[in-house]
């Protein structure tokens, strides 16, 4: 998916702690989105952290303006996107917590594999900040 222009959305609801919906401006009046995002893997729900991965993602955006760029399709086929809550690159502001299984810097904009997020023997959770 070519990258597409930016959407000026307010987000509405918290998933998890890389995913949200947001209700964006569209053509055809206003659009709720999944949006899932980019360049990083938070802990699910259920997994150690995710709870505390959540509540920070909510600090951050839940019923904020965001600036969504779309980036992809999953294949869940939400929207892969860059997040900025109110100037605030949301994905970025996980990572010094410890708040997502990658923890790479901003330059490394390619989105997370199994690999680089460490998936299998040992997460890279960091209790100490997450908790």
């Amino acid at each position: 998916m070519p990258a597409a222009a930016a959407l000026i959305c307010l987000v509405i609801a918290i998933a998890d702690g890389d995913t949200l919906t947001a209700r964006c401006e569209a053509a055809n009046g206003m659009e709720n989105i999944k949006v899932r995002l980019a360049e990083i893997d938070a802990p699910e729900k259920g997994q150690a952290f995710g709870a505390r991965s959540k509540q920070h993602l909510a600090e951050l955006c839940f019923q904020k303006q965001a600036t969504v760029t779309p980036r992809a399709k999953d294949r869940y086929l939400r929207t892969v996107a860059n997040v900025e809550c109110e100037g605030v690159d949301a994905a970025m502001e996980q990572v010094p917590l410890g708040c997502d299984l990658t923890a790479r810097p901003a330059a490394a904009r390619q989105g997370p594999t199994k690999e680089s997020a460490g998936m299998g023997s040992c997460p890279r959770w960091r209790p100490a900040t997450c908790s």
